[in-house]
């Protein structure tokens, strides 16, 4: 068994020579102690696991009883505060939700088809829904809202970057870089419309407030970013005008990727030149530190 709780990972067994006692392996020996401060921790830097411990199985099952009964938050991966720990638990989740996107559900009814998510004022969001370009479609529909549809200013560069690329933009020329395949993380309330040979194309609907003070938040869909990056996909990152939110995760993304604070935003000034003034006013660069806690 698989256990993720904000201060550790663990995978359980059954011990092989005494019954009533389970194997608790993790992969960073302190998850051990952060869940069983005393237990005796065995380093085994040859296994699969480089830690572990034998505990009695009541011992193992009182404590993750108490960790469920304490849960008072709506999303998991927000809760680690551990980076590296985090960005292992977001690369699980992409790959639970690739895997989900394979799996052929059930046809639904039309009525249950329509019925779509939405989120009149988060606080603290993330990853409020997945989807598609059809299910984006159906959102705009069920609402009654109509887009921007006229591309504004220069166009728009696509920048390979580690395994696949990155493109920003806004509401109003998001039908000038959309295409078959492209991934669409969209950071604002209602998406643009997707085009007919786009309504396949995954989406991933984070809305949030764009002057939300929580780090997590901007930190989350970093990591969700870079995640999908990593894994191949073309990104499309956007919210309403697309320098906001866009530009603040676009520079934090950068970062991830070894940028220097210059180099990031003169690179997001190349790829969206509508855009490259704004980032390089000093309102950016303060509204840019209050929100990431970033330091150059």
């Amino acid at each position: 068994m698989w256990i993720f709780l904000s201060n550790g990972f663990v995978s359980i067994t059954r011990h092989n020579s005494h019954k009533d006692f389970l194997h608790v392996r993790a992969r960073n020996p302190q998850h051990l102690l952060n869940i069983w401060p005393d237990c005796e921790v065995q380093i085994t830097p040859h296994a699969d696991y480089t830690a572990r411990t034998s505990l009695p199985e009541l011992v193992v099952v009182h404590t993750i009883m108490n960790y469920m009964k304490e849960i008072d938050y709506s999303n998991f991966k927000n809760t680690i505060d551990d980076h590296q720990y985090k960005t292992m638990a977001m690369r699980v989740w992409d790959q639970h939700f690739a895997y989900g996107k394979r799996i052929e559900l059930p046809h639904l009814e039309e009525q249950v088809e329509q019925a779509k998510h939405y989120i009149e004022a988060p606080d603290e969001f993330l990853h409020a829904y997945q989807g598609t370009g059809s299910d984006a479609n159906a959102l705009l529909k069920t609402r009654n809202v109509k887009q921007l549809d006229s591309p504004i200013g220069l166009p728009n560069e696509e920048l390979q970057i580690g395994n696949g690329s990155l493109t920003l933009c806004g509401l109003s020329d998001f039908e000038q870089v959309i295409k078959p395949g492209k991934t669409v993380v969209t950071m604002s309330r209602y998406p643009q419309r997707f085009p007919h040979n786009c309504i396949e194309n995954e989406w991933i609907h984070c809305h949030f407030r764009f002057n939300s003070e929580e780090p997590f938040v901007w930190t989350s869909v970093t990591e969700t970013v870079v995640s999908l990056i990593e894994d191949g996909h073309d990104v499309i990152l956007h919210c309403i005008q697309g320098k906001d939110r866009t530009g603040k995760v676009a520079y934090m993304v950068l970062r991830e990727y070894g940028y220097s604070h210059e180099d990031a935003i003169q690179t997001m000034g190349h790829i969206r030149p509508v855009c490259e003034e704004f980032w390089t006013t000093k309102n950016f660069e303060e509204y840019l530190l209050s929100k990431t806690n970033e330091h150059r």
